[in-house]
C-alpha cells in the first residue's frame, strides 16, 4: 500500500485462513482481519463502518495535540 511508485488505497487478500482488508484515509491506514468466509463487498463495508466509528471518536482515540513542556 505504500509503495512509491504504485500506490494503493485499499487492499483485499482472501486465504483459507482468513481475510484481510487495508485502507487508506488521509490522516491514517486501517487493517482489518477478518474470518474467511466474508465476501469482499461485506469486508469493504466493515472498513467503512470502522473508519466511521473511528472518526466519529477521533478525540478520544488519538493525541491529536500535546503540549509541549
Amino acid at each position: 500500500m505504500h509503495c512509491s511508485l504504485h500506490p494503493l488505497s485499499s487492499l483485499f487478500i482472501a486465504s483459507d485462513t482468513e481475510v484481510f482488508v487495508g485502507s487508506r484515509t488521509n490522516d491514517y491506514d486501517v487493517y482489518i482481519t477478518m474470518e474467511p468466509f466474508v465476501e469482499k463487498v461485506e469486508a469493504f463495508e466493515t472498513v467503512k463502518k470502522m473508519i466511521k466509528w473511528i472518526n466519529s471518536r477521533k478525540q478520544r482515540l488519538f493525541i491529536l495535540y500535546s503540549p509541549t513542556f
